[in-house]
């Protein structure tokens, strides 16, 4: 069974999505995922999970179906706290019990120290990797990881929005996350989200994040399409609007910027295509959501002087960008993900082991899942690991700490819940486990 309910509720900056399954009258149970992700993780856990609860779980500040922080500030993994505070308001919770994930875990943490007594019990999946962000203690590291880097690129983090074909964002998470394509579409459902023609119009010069030069400065190439019915327009809608712009720069021996364009492979027949041309060129269109860009890491620039002609020097078809981009459209839509740019770099606290043991002694019955291949999607840094291992043993010796090993990466539970769940059900009932699967 799914979730069976879905509601949005007003905050001062926007609104927060949450989704619920069981019966009000259930004890309640709060539902946090982790950075990046939506409230559709918890989905195939909860599943197997017995109906006397009432689980509620929300998709954090930029995450989901939520909208994100305000742009401007850097944003600190402890500003998540707020939207948690401003969701259990809503619901009128005093006591409840509290799952999170990867991250969501040090939102629990956390919560717990400022509320103490509210939570009745925990169920921390795989927080290894988000303990580990939480090691950084040499001021002038912490700085110039959070800080410097994020003014460094402010345009890009609050201004511009990455769009891709539902295709290209699906291979992208099953690269970051080793999940299967079901595994992808089902999280996508909540985190990708197609547009129309409407939101296309052409590239602002002054967009100071773009790697654009003004037209007296770069050569630019605008596809022309090979018919003027508006219905084979890609702008379709926006006739007033340039064609889409390619652009593309190549080293030649000789630095003549005159260079062909050449037809990347057969003519176009599938989206398969669409994404072979989307790799070797380097595409451009921006609009209100952002920019589409082709995953070739070399860029290709052309001359004042390309032909524009139908068919490339080998004699091959040339294919029309127009026309690749309807049929992109048609056949693998374009949306952009809903995650908060500012979510891949967010600031941890850097307060040190020591502090960090003295707040969260005080934590509740606590179920700490440990996935055996969880550390695989952490921060690479020895130094980090082992600062995280040492506070999770620190904790492992509280009494009301009981710790669980299960085989599986870091999403275990949303790829093979059965793994998790028995023990997740069994703590529920007794709150006493001490055992490894």
């Amino acid at each position: 069974m799914k979730f069976q309910h879905e509601w949005r509720i007003q905050v001062p900056w926007g609104q927060l999505a949450l989704i619920s399954r069981g019966h009000p009258d259930g004890e309640p149970v709060f539902l946090v995922h982790g950075r990046q992700d939506s409230s559709s993780i918890f989905t195939p856990l909860i599943n197997m999970m017995t109906d006397q609860y009432y689980y509620v779980a929300l998709d954090m500040p930029g995450n989901g179906l939520s909208d994100a922080f305000p742009k401007g500030p850097k944003l600190m993994r402890f500003h998540f706290l707020y939207a948690m505070e401003l969701a259990i308001a809503h619901l009128g919770w005093e006591k409840f019990i509290f799952m999170g994930h990867s991250m969501g875990c040090e939102q629990g943490l956390f919560y717990n120290a400022i509320y103490p007594d509210r939570i009745t019990k925990m169920i921390l999946l795989d927080a290894g990797p988000t303990l580990m962000r939480m090691q950084i203690e040499d001021p002038a590291e912490f700085q110039r990881i959070y800080y410097d880097t994020y003014y460094d690129n402010y345009h890009h983090e609050n201004f511009e929005t990455k769009l891709y074909t539902r295709n290209t964002a699906t291979e992208a998470l099953k690269r970051l996350r080793d999940l299967n394509d079901p595994q992808c579409a089902f999280l996508l459902q909540r985190n990708f989200h197609e547009i129309d023609d409407r939101s296309w119009h052409q590239l602002e010069e002054w967009h100071s994040g773009e790697m654009i030069r003004r037209r007296q400065e770069q050569a630019r190439f605008q596809d022309v399409a090979s018919s003027s019915n508006d219905a084979r327009n890609p702008l379709e809608g926006r006739s007033e609007s340039p064609s889409p712009m390619l652009e593309f720069e190549s080293d030649s021996d000789d630095g003549s910027a005159v260079q062909k364009m050449r037809n990347p492979g057969p003519p176009l027949t599938t989206s398969q295509l669409v994404e072979q041309y989307m790799r070797q060129y380097k595409l451009r269109f921006s609009g209100e959501l952002g920019t589409l860009n082709g995953d070739n890491p070399e860029r290709l620039r052309v001359s004042r002087d390309v032909p524009k002609s139908t068919t490339c020097p080998d004699g091959t078809p040339a294919l029309d960008l127009s026309q690749i981009i309807k049929h992109m459209r048609e056949h693998d839509p374009v949306g952009y993900l809903s995650w908060d740019n500012r979510l891949k770099n967010l600031a941890p606290q850097n307060y040190g082991n020591d502090y960090y043991f003295e707040l969260f002694k005080t934590i509740p019955p606590s179920l700490f899942v440990v996935a055996s291949d969880g550390m695989k999607s952490a921060p690479k840094n020895p130094i980090w690991r082992e600062r995280a291992m040492e506070l999770i043993d620190r904790l492992s010796k509280l009494n009301n700490f009981n710790r669980v090993d299960v085989e599986g990466s870091h999403d275990v539970h949303f790829t093979h819940p059965e793994r998790v769940a028995p023990h997740v059900i069994k703590f529920l009932k007794d709150n006493k486990i001490n055992s490894k699967l």
